[in-house]
């Protein structure tokens, strides 16, 4: 019986912090904190202009300052995706940013049991009421919006050697997935701030793939609302280790499949193989890629790569699949080359 209870309980309790999040992703107007921004909320009100403006674009702008407020206001097309027993149990993505249309694409799960088991139409019930939730969807706004902005502000540049394109492959992604945290840690403020729970149940509000972070709050070394700028450096410090190193564990080998298609799409286009790293345009590319806004302000998360090579965070690996796959790439490229030397040499030699 005890046990029973206990189940209940952490049923309610997980139904309670989803209720909170809605609840704090669909207020409007919210003032974040930022002590020195007294003009905030006068700034919010401007956001109506904000479509065709990612997130980094509006804050220049003045039409943003924080990421729920962004979410609440910024157009994107509804992708209906059939949730059955066919796919349920398959990766799918949440959402989609389009080169082609220059348009975000959030999927709305429609469920359907059809055939399926009593266990199978369950967990498809469980999965599309998860994912069609309004803080998740917000939270995907973010991811695929932070990728609208990576790419158009020429992020994968056709200029990087061969190997850093590869990395900022990957670094796109992790980026997004820093949206993601960035949009959950400043819903957990904001319960907070709005006195809606503990902090243990606010923490609820951020992904368990982030228990690093969360744990970093409950034994007070990160105090997210009370830091002096050195501390503020440290969380940020700290929120780049926990994220790409969350992501890392969980998507660098699937992402292999995506980095290969954006290589073969690279060496189409710019038939000069670059094996010298450009430090001063990779790092400029990274310090685009990872500003994001938090706590009112632009943030550069860049602790991967600095022209002194003197950086907190090591950088990303290339993988082996990528390796091999550039390897490749590399030796076609020199026998092309060896075989347009030869056939002008011999061309010349007819022509004397």
């Amino acid at each position: 019986m005890g046990k029973i209870k206990e189940k209940i309980k952490e049923k309610l309790k997980k139904i309670s912090v989803r209720a909170m999040a809605v609840i704090v992703a669909l207020s409007s107007c919210i003032k974040i904190h930022n002590k020195n921004d007294k003009t905030l909320e006068k700034q919010e009100d401007k956001i109506e202009n904000i479509d065709g403006c990612t997130m980094e674009d509006a804050y220049k702008k003045g039409l943003c300052r924080s990421l729920n407020t962004y979410t609440q206001k910024v157009s994107y097309i509804t992708d209906t995706v059939v949730l059955n027993r066919h796919n349920y149990n398959k990766r799918i993505c949440a959402g989609l940013y389009k080169e082609t249309t220059n348009k975000v694409y959030i999927k709305h799960f429609i469920p359907d049991t059809t055939s399926a088991t009593p266990l199978e139409a369950q967990k498809i019930l469980k999965y599309a009421k998860k994912w069609n939730e309004e803080a998740y969807k917000r939270s995907n706004i973010v991811h695929e919006f932070k990728h609208m902005h990576t790419i158009k502000k020429g992020c994968l540049n056709l200029n990087l050697s061969a190997h850093d394109y590869a990395r900022m492959c990957q670094h796109n992604e992790i980026s997004s997935y820093l949206g993601n945290f960035l949009f959950e840690r400043e819903t957990y403020l904001l319960a907070i701030r709005k006195g809606l729970c503990t902090q243990e149940d606010a923490l609820n509000l951020i992904s368990p793939r982030f228990e690093k972070y969360k744990e970093a709050i409950r034994n007070g070394t990160i105090k997210p609302q009370l830091m002096n700028f050195i501390e503020q450096q440290k969380e940020n410090e700290l929120i780049m280790e926990v994220v790409s190193d969350a992501w890392i564990k969980k998507e660098q080998k699937v992402n292999a499949y995506v980095a290969k298609k954006r290589l073969k799409n690279k060496f189409a286009k710019n038939k000069t193989f670059i094996s010298q790293r450009n430090g001063l345009l990779y790092k400029s590319c990274l310090d685009v890629c990872y500003t994001h806004i938090k706590d009112g302000m632009l943030v550069n998360f860049n602790f991967f790569y600095n022209l002194d090579n003197k950086t907190p965070l090591k950088d990303v690996e290339v993988q082996p699949q990528i390796e091999e796959y550039i390897k490749y790439e590399k030796e076609k490229h020199q026998k092309n080359q060896n075989t347009l030397a030869l056939n002008y040499s011999n061309k010349k030699t007819a022509t004397h």
